[in-house]
């Protein structure tokens, strides 16, 4: 017996939104964004203080200093602090920068609570599955990964050939409001230049894409060995 097709799409999408909000969380860590800073050349940089003056001066900024207002901000987005700029030496950023990094603290919140969700829709998705049979199952975990990974292959595809254009498109979407432009002498930009997300987006991509391609071949595994009987 095999899975309706519905079932199929709702654990696509249901593995979509578990696993590319907790890769993004994975990789938000301090270690690829230093591995990223030391690979694409920003590994050390100049601030502009005060920030957002005319006048500013820059000073050169090192990679723990990047990584110290890295791991700040990381954990203000995720919710596991209220203020990312408490105890710091000195501001570094701009009323509008933090406003914009308020906006992307409740985006995060909000995929947070679909990354549960989504866990637990797809975990409902295959035990409703199992009641037709293990088989069933299977075929759910093969044919809804792979929907999953080559969606987000064909679009992870797409954004790395026209990842500027991809990357505003997906902030207009987000913030609509778009208090997300920012000019050269931003230090959240100097923080976070695009070299920073295209090489993070490949990483999350590449990982989900080889994520469903092993729930697949799990799936197809069983589906025809005897670990599966035929209902």
């Amino acid at each position: 017996m095999t899975a309706p097709r519905w079932t199929v799409a709702a654990f696509a999408i249901a593995l979509a939104g578990w696993g590319l909000v907790a890769l993004a969380i994975y990789f938000a860590g301090g270690g690829t964004y230093a591995a990223i800073a030391r690979e694409s050349g920003f590994a050390e940089t100049q601030f502009l203080y005060p920030p957002g003056d005319p006048g500013a001066q820059p000073r050169r900024t090192d990679l723990t200093s990047l990584l110290e207002w890295h791991e700040r901000w990381t954990a203000y987005v995720l919710g596991r602090s209220e203020d990312p700029l408490l105890n710091a030496e000195e501001p570094a950023f701009t009323a509008d920068e933090v406003s914009h990094m308020a906006d992307v603290r409740r985006v995060f919140i909000g995929a947070q609570a679909l990354m549960y969700a989504s866990a637990v829709l797809a975990i409902l998705l295959v035990a409703l599955a199992l009641r037709r049979g293990r088989r069933a199952a299977a075929r759910l975990l093969r044919n809804g990964a792979l929907a999953a990974g080559a969606t987000v292959l064909v679009v992870g595809v797409a954004a790395a050939v026209a990842f500027e254009p991809a990357f505003l498109a997906f902030h207009y979407v987000l913030f609509p409001q778009g208090n997300f432009l920012f000019g050269p002498g931003s230090n959240l930009i100097r923080l976070y230049p695009e070299a920073y997300w295209y090489a993070v987006t490949l990483r999350v991509g590449a990982a989900f894409v080889l994520m469903t391609a092993v729930i697949a071949l799990i799936g197809w595994l069983m589906s025809r060995s005897g670990i599966v009987t035929r209902p």
